[in-house]
């Protein structure tokens, strides 16, 4: 199984990169507006999803999540594969849902429970991407019920609440987030994995959609769930101060964000860093200044 999008493919080939995949099953998860350099409306963007499972045979199969607007818009269009809905809204017939017990997740299959193990990664979003994954699994014939054995040595790509260490009680992690809806469900599953202690969200507009200013207006709502939020105006074409308001605190760049992190984390405290880029290497920076101080203190007692 691969990732694919709708971004383009290369300067010279404006077609969604998953349109040179030919699948024979896929996995449909979300889909909202994006990539503002390239499509000038949702409407654009469900049009190559429809593109893309014209492509799918009739004997493959499609997992589409339950009640998302714009994935139903581009089946819409017309889909010649078998679905199956998963999820946990009324789309239909949906067939493949997760619950939790405990700690345990749990795979339901029309209502019957196919699997019981312990999730690879925290939070409902990730949960949501196990369930498209065995969902295509079991159509191609390996059983959800060993799902537990496949994930158990399941290794998370990097950036991607990547863990980088800890110092002075103080828990630094790296996410490749640049929307806001993953800025919330980030911040979302970070708690779920740390109860009890604070979050600092720190991120940086990077994106060509977020350097427009698409999405100004719900960026305060998608950060509202850290505790603290620090945003880096660097390469943003509009006010990160104004956009934020009273909901967290705009540096100019990386270096100032660094001072600014290590002025207000405390132990007990969870950094988790946000950027589709280098960052200006603040993840690095970041654990080593940390690091030293932690040692510093260590040194004078």
């Amino acid at each position: 199984m691969i990732e694919a999008d709708e971004y383009d493919t290369a300067f010279f080939d404006k077609r969604p990169k998953f349109m040179h995949y030919r699948p024979c099953g896929a996995a449909l998860n979300n889909l909202e507006f994006d990539h503002a350099d390239i499509y000038a409306n949702v409407g654009e963007i469900a049009r190559q999803f429809h593109y893309l499972l014209r492509t799918i045979p009739p004997d493959g199969r499609i997992a589409a999540r339950a009640g998302n607007e714009n994935i139903l818009r581009a089946m819409e269009m017309g889909v010649y594969t078998p679905v199956d809905f998963f999820g946990d809204a009324d789309c239909g017939e949906v067939r493949w849902r997760w619950r939790m017990d405990g700690g345990m997740m749990e795979v339901l299959d029309f209502g019957e429970m196919r699997a019981r193990f312990s999730p690879p990664l925290a939070g409902a979003m990730n949960r949501d991407n196990v369930l498209a994954a065995l969902a295509l699994a079991d159509w191609a014939g390996a059983g959800v019920e060993q799902a537990g054995e496949f994930l158990g040595d399941f290794s998370a790509p990097l950036r991607r609440m990547q863990f980088l260490g800890e110092w002075g009680g103080i828990r630094i992690y790296d996410d490749f987030a640049h929307h806001p809806t993953a800025y919330a469900e980030t911040i979302r599953a970070l708690r779920e994995e740390n109860p009890g202690r604070r979050v600092i969200a720190v991120f940086e507009p990077r994106s060509n959609t977020m350097k427009a200013g698409v999405f100004r207006g719900t960026l305060r709502d998608s950060l509202s769930g850290a505790d603290v939020v620090v945003g880096c105006e660097s390469g943003a074409e509009w006010s990160l101060a104004e956009a934020l308001g009273d909901g967290g605190d705009a540096v100019a760049d990386a270096n100032a964000a660094l001072a600014r992190i290590l002025e207000i984390a405390r132990e007990g405290d969870c950094i988790l860093l946000m950027s589709n880029g280098a960052f200006g290497g603040l993840p690095r920076k970041v654990s080593d200044a940390l690091k030293q101080r932690t040692e510093t203190k260590a040194r004078k007692r």
